[in-house]
């Protein structure tokens, strides 16, 4: 929780110190993917237009905030880059098919678990419309953390897709 805490604090702090010249320049992106099925996203510039700083809070049947940073390839579509915080998530809760309702609940409990991995991730985003404009965007994460739950090391990873505004 005190992590969860920190980096909205972070975020709020981050989003309050831009300047008023970069404020048409902040986005916010809604997006869904796979193990979150809601990401809520800001970015704003760093250095210049080919960086940019983004911190996201993905909702699954756990959650997570994350930070990151990402830079532009050549082109205005691509960018690479890492976060650091909620990288994917994995079965934490054992489901029995046998009991009651578990023939509907167990396969959904399984496509969206509930324990949240949390550590550091490379990313790779593609962006239809071009980095700085309105649109949709898939951004892929891969990376290795610690669950939440269960204190278990493990690799991760996460796909959304998102629409930018």
């Amino acid at each position: 929780m005190k992590f969860k805490l920190l980096l909205l604090s972070s975020v709020l702090s981050l989003s309050s110190a831009v300047q008023a010249n970069n404020a048409d320049k902040i986005h916010f992106a809604l997006g869904s993917g796979y193990p979150f099925f809601s990401v809520f996203e800001v970015s704003l510039p760093a250095m210049n237009d080919d960086q940019r700083w983004f911190a996201n809070y993905k909702v699954g049947l756990d959650d997570g905030f994350s930070v990151g940073f990402e830079q532009q390839l050549t082109g205005n579509m691509q960018t690479v880059g890492f976060s650091l915080g909620a990288i994917g998530a994995r079965d934490a809760v054992g489901c029995d098919e046998n009991k009651g309702a578990g023939a509907v609940i167990c396969p959904l409990v399984e496509i969206f678990d509930s324990e949240t991995t949390n550590g550091a991730a490379f990313n790779y985003s593609y962006y239809f419309s071009g980095i700085h404009s309105s649109g949709t965007k898939v951004r892929f994460e891969v990376g290795y953390g610690q669950s939440n739950q269960t204190n278990v090391n493990r690799f991760d990873g996460s796909v959304i897709i998102s629409y930018q505004f």
